[in-house]
């Protein structure tokens, strides 16, 4: 990717993230958040939801 000044400013790990796993949208019904993630050069791979559920702290 060809780009002026360094490589950080010009987001080349993430460009070639997003090229190599493209975003997957699915309609599932209500419009929510689940996350949001800080600072911009995190990247969550993987989540995965409880089998326990529970409305407290992880003991």
């Amino acid at each position: 990717m060809p780009h002026l000044g360094d490589w950080r400013h010009a987001k080349v790990p993430r460009i070639a993230y997003e090229y190599a796993f493209p975003l997957t949208v699915s309609n599932g019904g209500k419009e929510a958040s689940l996350m949001e993630l800080s600072p911009e050069n995190l990247v969550l791979e993987a989540s995965r939801c409880s089998r326990r559920r529970s409305t407290g702290p992880a003991s």
